[in-house]
């Protein structure tokens, strides 16, 4: 037989499950009082549709967190037991969910092969390849990126010439799944292509809607001794944000870009 005080008690074996089990525990006070009293009322009394709060309770989504926090104040908990609801309900997030290979398998292009294909347009062209159904022709590529047919033409066949992609019958497939540069090693070819990116995010911050954008920055203090970890903190992020973005069904590309540069004088720098 079902029993609520069973499924609460389930609950508050894991931590992460606090929030649901406080909901569980303020729904069986109200039925003890009620036996009428349903979930759907209870749904009704703490602003919340009852499909969202059926999910909920099986833990098959978080409540959004301006959500969360009038049911908070409806439940009229305790500081400390809010605070715990309210932690509880973030659980692990999107980025926690990824895990990552200890193995690199991107290819990584030489000097030579970067300098041919830093221009933005061929990493855009590879990664529009990832798309079902993009063939790769240079009208495809025009229309799609809003450039001339020439330079269309032009982009694809540096990416022949350099090995990065392959024509198969009438379609273009990369001939390496994901490629990367070197990092911390100074390359002009890069840092013309890190240039390059922010001149057009300049653009991109006043040409696109802030629905279709996200720009933002913090300013930190950093002890030099951090810096690898640091930079290493905003490499998984990078990949993992790929790895969640990949579940879906693409239909376009963007450029994800992170800055990290000091804003104070820095001692013995050359």
């Amino acid at each position: 037989m079902f029993s609520w005080a069973c499924v609460i008690k389930l609950c508050m074996k894991n931590v992460k499950d606090l929030h649901i089990a406080l909901l569980l525990r303020e729904f069986q006070k109200r039925k003890a009082k009620s036996s009428l009293y349903s979930l759907r009322a209870y749904a009704r009394d703490i602003g919340i549709h009852p499909s969202s709060l059926s999910q909920i309770l099986r833990s098959n989504r978080k409540i959004p967190h301006a959500t969360a926090l009038k049911i908070v104040k409806k439940l009229k908990l305790s500081p400390s037991s809010a605070q715990d609801f309210l932690e509880s309900n973030k659980g692990r997030g999107l980025l926690d969910q990824v895990e990552l290979s200890d193995v690199d398998e991107r290819f990584l292009l030489d000097e030579d092969m970067f300098t041919v294909i830093s221009e933005y347009e061929h990493y855009v062209v590879l990664t529009l390849l990832d798309i079902e159904d993009f063939k790769g022709s240079a009208e495809e590529v025009s229309t799609k990126m809003g450039i001339p047919l020439k330079r269309a033409t032009q982009v694809i066949e540096n990416l022949l010439s350099s090995g990065l992609v392959k024509k198969v019958d009438d379609k273009l497939e990369k001939v390496h799944a994901n490629v990367r540069t070197n990092e911390d090693v100074f390359s002009r070819a890069l840092q013309a292509s890190h240039l390059e990116a922010l001149e057009m995010a300049k653009s991109k911050l006043t040409e696109i809607p802030v629905s279709l954008r996200d720009f933002s920055e913090v300013t930190i203090t950093v002890s030099p001794d951090m810096l690898p970890e640091l930079k290493e903190a905003i490499r998984e992020f990078r990949y993992k944000a790929q790895s969640i973005v990949s579940r879906g069904n693409q239909t376009d590309v963007y450029k994800l870009a992170i800055q990290l540069y000091p804003m104070t004088v820095i001692q013995g720098a050359d």
